[in-house]
């Protein structure tokens, strides 16, 4: 299926050739791997806090595509996870449900982390 737009070729969007639709769960993102990161750091940001549905599929999301995650960035979430413990807020993480979800990925970051920083070396 194909519908206008555009598709990256050679790393730059071409008017000429449409974007497609492989099916309905997969299909091609204009934009760059730091693009597509900040938008993950802003779905933690807006998400770390919050008592609603939205925690887990956040973090699920994020667990889920840590190789479409810069590095500073995964660093940049670990930072936010373990500060929001320091706001004094009653339920800084929200329920109990969303704080395990929190530590979860917080572990999951850090490994990674932990990886790619040793495969740097």
């Amino acid at each position: 299926m194909e519908i206008q737009g555009h598709t990256i070729q050679n790393g730059e969007p071409s008017p000429t050739n449409p974007a497609r639709i492989y099916n309905k769960d997969v299909f091609e993102l204009m934009g760059n791997k730091v693009d597509l990161s900040m938008i993950f750091l802003s779905a933690e940001r807006y998400a770390l806090g919050r008592a609603t549905y939205i925690v887990k599929w956040t973090c699920e999301v994020i667990a889920n595509n840590l190789d479409l995650i810069t590095l500073k960035d995964k660093k940049l979430m670990i930072r936010d996870i373990k500060g929001q413990a320091d706001k004094g807020y009653d339920k800084p993480y929200g329920w109990d449900c969303d704080k395990r979800d929190w530590m979860n990925l917080l572990e999951i970051l850090e490994k990674r982390v932990e990886e790619e920083e040793r495969e740097v070396k």
